[in-house]
């Protein structure tokens, strides 16, 4: 039995072992025809079978923020652009008003005087000519200018005092002075006598009356009663008088009536009369 079993595996290890080799010589085979090929080959049969995946691990904390880097040095100036056309002119604005005169310039200074010519030879005298016969009178030449006023002359010494004048003529009445103070009451004097009885008196006035007219913004006539006379009379101005407001008639104008009238005005006027009988 044990011989059997022995036997039984020496000739699976034998198999195993021809197997191993086969896979190497075509490895080897392979690598001469395709060495890619073969390394693919040669890791598909040494990889094993995939594990599962395996759970995700947990975020790492973030790492510190880096130094910031240095400025870089500023770029060259580019060259400058060609200048541009030369835009078309524009068109000549209207002219400006005329400007104020200017103020007239001062007088220039007067020039110096130029210097005196040399005084000539003087000539010799001629002979004395013989004498004319004597001329008529001239007229008289016009009157020269006045002279000018000459300087004020010293003020000289005060003179003495004169003799004393004559007296002048005495001066008006100067105004009546204020009245003075009332004086205090005398003492009350003796009762006279009775005096005669006097004479009696004209009669008065018989039918009395006083008379109102109608009041009018023109005339307003105030009449006596039948058998009366207008003894005088009156007006009276109402509403809102102003200087407009002129009374042109204020009159009797007959026996028996007063009347009176205004013009210009808004006022209204109301004539009075007193009557009596005559």
């Amino acid at each position: 039995m044990h011989s059997i079993s022995g036997m039984s595996r020496i000739p699976l290890a034998i198999v195993g072992l021809a197997a191993a080799l086969a896979m190497v010589c075509v490895s080897v085979d392979l690598a001469k025809a395709d060495p890619a090929q073969a390394s693919a080959a040669t890791a598909k049969q040494s990889k094993g079978k995939k594990g599962p995946r395996g759970p995700k691990g947990v975020r790492g904390p973030a790492g510190p923020q880096g130094p910031i880097g240095p400025t870089g040095p500023i770029g060259p100036r580019g060259e400058a652009g060609p200048r541009g056309a030369d835009g078309a002119r524009g068109a000549t604005g209207p002219a400006g008003a005329t400007g104020p005169a200017g103020a007239t310039g001062s007088a220039g200074a007067t020039g110096a005087t130029g210097a005196t010519g040399a005084t000539g030879t003087a000539g010799t005298d001629g002979a004395a000519g013989a004498t004319g016969a004597t001329g008529n009178a001239g007229t008289d030449g016009a009157t020269g200018p006045s002279g000018s006023t000459g300087p004020t002359g010293a003020t000289g010494p005060t003179g003495a005092d004169g003799p004393a004048g004559p007296d002048g003529p005495t001066g008006p009445t100067g105004p009546e002075g204020p009245t003075g103070p009332t004086g205090l009451e005398g003492p009350t004097g003796l009762e006279g006598a009775t005096g005669p009885t006097g004479a009696d008196g004209p009669s008065g006035l018989a039918g009395y009356e006083q008379v109102v007219g109608t009041p009018s913004t023109s005339v307003s006539i105030a009449e006596c009663e039948t058998g009366n006379v207008v003894l005088g009379g009156g007006y009276e101005l109402t509403g809102t008088p102003t200087t407009a407001d002129v009374v042109s008639i204020n009159r009797a104008t007959s026996n028996e009536a007063w009347t009176a009238k205004v013009e210009g005005g808004t006022a209204e006027i109301t004539a009075y009369a007193i009557c009596s009988t005559p």
